[in-house]
């Protein structure tokens, strides 16, 4: 029953415990084997040669070290920021589409479908559209798809 008033036992634990509430407040990944690493010097606390002082430090440094070399080797890595590649993603994939005007616009603004999905339009003109009429896009402005004339065959 010593471990219960082992107070270096505790401070790893805590410092475990505090380690991963930080990490799970950040969620980047970069604190997860300290924290592990602190939690298994905690437990270690109570086997036989265990370091005291600055070596049982060096020993968190090294399991600390190696457990980080360990989940990069499994594929587990900091969350960075990554670019997206899914279809229609920016607004440059938009510019040049054909679209095809579902109502009549009035004061400049309609609907339009490009491909499978409908979107609100300002045409980018002053001539009248209609329903049907085929338009191409020229701009984005927020979710409003800024149209214009599609070229004649």
């Amino acid at each position: 029953m010593d471990w219960i008033t082992d107070p270096t036992m505790w401070f790893w634990l805590a410092l475990a415990m505090g380690l991963l509430i930080a990490e799970l407040s950040t969620g980047t990944l970069w604190l997860l084997p300290p924290a592990a690493a602190a939690g298994l010097m905690g437990l270690a606390e109570k086997a036989p040669f265990t370091p005291d002082g600055p070596a049982s430090w060096l020993l968190f440094a090294v399991l600390t070290l190696a457990l980080t070399a360990a989940a990069r080797s499994m594929g587990i890595k900091h969350k960075g920021t990554q670019e997206d590649t899914r279809a229609f993603n920016t607004s440059d994939n938009f510019i040049g589409k054909p679209v095809r005007a579902l109502t009549d616009f009035a004061g400049g603004q309609g609907r339009v479908r490009l491909g499978d999905t409908d979107w609100t339009a300002r045409s980018a003109f002053q001539a009248p559209v209609t329903e049907g009429d085929h338009l191409v896009v020229e701009g984005i402005d927020g979710n409003v798809l800024l149209v214009g004339l599609a070229p004649k065959d």
